[in-house]
């Protein structure tokens, strides 16, 4: 943990597409969402992770019918 970090940092990783993404909402875990991609720097090991990576998510609030549906 860096002093310059937040509590709320993370990073998938190659391979995580399909993870699990949670949010704790008044002492509870919720499913909000599906990891789906990272976003790295040019010219990046595929195998690093690195501060200021992203990870994005299909949000369940918005995708949660058609994934259901499909199901």
């Amino acid at each position: 943990f860096e002093s310059s970090g937040s509590q709320f940092e993370a990073q998938a990783q190659g391979g995580d597409s399909g993870g699990a993404v949670f949010y704790k909402r008044l002492g509870q875990w919720e499913l909000t969402g599906i990891m789906n991609a990272i976003l790295t720097y040019p010219n990046q090991h595929p195998a690093w992770a690195v501060f200021g990576n992203a990870t994005t998510f299909a949000d369940m609030s918005t995708y949660g019918p058609q994934i259901t549906s499909i199901m």
